[in-house]
């Protein structure tokens, strides 16, 4: 009788720790979906802000081109002022 009820109890405290566990194991998972989405997205936003800075970075060679001042840019940027 006695080692019934050591099994049982057994049995019911695996079952109290155990249900607490399966169910905070599914939140994290999902958690998991939302971040891995999120990160998705992020990536892509970050990849049209790339674009976009590849296209300011030409339109901005061009026009320095265009105005001849290539060298007093890099001058610029070099910290020098011309």
């Amino acid at each position: 009788m006695l080692m019934a009820f050591a099994v049982a109890l057994i049995g019911v405290v695996g079952a109290v720790l155990g249900l607490p566990v399966y169910y905070i194991n599914g939140e994290v998972d999902d958690l998991e979906a939302r971040f891995v989405a999120l990160d998705d997205k992020l990536d892509v936003r970050f990849a049209e802000l790339q674009k976009g800075q590849v296209e300011i970075n030409r339109t901005l060679t061009a026009l320095v081109a265009s105005l001849n001042k290539t060298e007093a840019v890099d001058a610029a940027l070099e910290g020098r002022i011309e």
